[in-house]
């Protein structure tokens, strides 16, 4: 890819036009992030509006490194093939392997410059780096942030580059890596803190699951009312408007909910980002040992049991490529709703793909994100689930057998839009 930069992209438009054709014709998603930035968090991939002419010029400059024999390009040379190595970093990914968030720096307003005082000394504590006054000076007073993202690149080249002296390759050079590039954080083999990450993750996926757990929720009762519809004379043969009104909620409100799931923007929580975090630092975190010590004493068999059918048989660690397929997998199967939902609901496109939806695509989805949800309450909290599905305990089908209102009792009032104040 970088060899053959300047003739595939012979302008900055032309990439921008070009990777987005692609990203949309393989994925659904113009701007599908690459592997890289799922897994160290970076929040817009290369060929975003804000991003696109600084990527071209600086693949054009690549091509005339990359022939050069004393300059590296990781990840296509080998890191000892030069006395130079040059590497792509993001400011963004820094941060949050240093488990802080990339916002709200950027600015002339006090809570901006308050902010990056704050980043500033976390950076310092954090990667034990020694700023001068001066220099912090300058940075907390840059309203643009460059002069930050400048010292958070740097300290980042500077522990890969301790890391590649020490004889640690940080990352390996996979297909992937060849074909898209990597982003190298200041260093997840040396700070990351495993607890507290994975205290983070059941944080994250405790809301999730209350997501998912509410959507599947709402498809059991919504086709329990539905079943009751088509034995209803009554609603049958009255009840079009509510019926069409049912009917309506649950399909718009279960394609939203599927889109924000499987997410793959920046900045969301989604099931989506959080598979790729899980499988970026699975080595590290979702080891044989912590699951198999939530198990008390006597079930220690079980959990390693357990952990060999999530894992692999005899696998220390949960291996990335299956938490990558997981995640993969019901994304693909959800891409014709989520590209209905992005055409027709969140947004809406003047000339929109003549795709139907059904509903048993509808179910397909949720059904398959409840089977992956499971899977993940057992590798995350050693709990296993039969279903999300929950048991409703109040007499909630009592509302099927007796009318909401008597024969004689007149429609009560309702506001209605067009009288609507905004103090009712």
């Amino acid at each position: 890819m970088i060899s053959a930069w300047d003739s595939l992209f012979p302008d900055a438009d032309v990439f921008a036009r070009s990777c987005a054709a692609a990203s949309l014709a393989e994925t659904g998603d113009k701007e599908r992030r690459r592997r890289t930035e799922e897994a160290t968090g970076a929040p817009m991939c290369p060929w975003n509006l804000r991003l696109f002419r600084q990527t071209f010029h600086g693949g054009r400059l690549l091509t005339r490194l990359v022939v050069r024999d004393r300059v590296a390009v990781l990840p296509w040379s080998k890191p000892d093939a030069g006395d130079v190595r040059v590497v792509e970093i993001c400011p963004a990914a820094t941060l949050r392997e240093g488990e802080e968030i990339s916002r709200g720096y950027k600015g002339a307003a006090v809570r901006h410059s308050s902010r990056r005082k704050t980043l500033l000394a976390h950076t310092r504590r954090k990667w034990h780096t020694d700023i001068s006054s001066e220099l912090a000076r300058v940075v907390v007073a840059d309203r643009g942030g460059d002069a930050l993202d400048a010292v958070l690149a740097a300290v980042s080249t500077y522990h890969h580059a301790a890391r590649l002296t020490a004889g640690q390759h940080a990352v390996v050079r996979s297909k992937a890596d060849l074909m898209e590039g990597n982003i190298y954080a200041a260093g997840t083999a040396t700070t990351l803190d495993p607890d507290s990450t994975y205290a983070r993750w059941l944080k994250e996926f405790e809301a999730l699951f209350n997501q998912v757990t509410d959507l599947v929720h709402k498809d059991d009762v919504f086709w329990q009312i539905n079943a009751v519809g088509n034995e209803s004379t009554v609603l049958n043969a009255h009840g079009g408007v509510v019926r069409d009104w049912i009917i309506h909620a649950y399909v718009w409100s279960s394609l939203v909910r599927i889109r924000a799931l499987l997410d793959g923007t920046a900045k969301t929580l989604s099931l989506y980002h959080l598979l790729g975090e899980l499988a970026a630092h699975a080595q590290h975190v979702l080891t044989r040992d912590r699951y198999v010590g939530m198990y008390p004493n006597r079930l220690r068999e079980a959990g390693h049991r357990d952990f060999d059918r999530l894992a692999g048989v005899g696998k220390s660690t949960m291996p990335k490529k299956i938490v990558l397929r997981d995640r993969d997998m019901v994304k693909a199967a959800a891409r014709t709703i989520t590209n209905y939902t992005n055409q027709r609901i969140t947004h809406l496109r003047k000339n929109p793909d003549d795709v139907p939806v059904s509903y048993n695509d509808i179910r397909r989805v949720i059904r398959d994100i409840d089977v992956l949800m499971r899977k993940y309450v057992l590798l995350l909290r050693a709990a296993g689930m039969q279903t999300l599905v929950p048991t409703i305990q109040s007499a909630w089908h009592q509302v099927f057998y007796e009318p909401w209102l008597e024969p004689s009792t007149p429609l009560p009032r309702y506001v209605p839009l067009d009288r609507f104040e905004d103090d009712e």
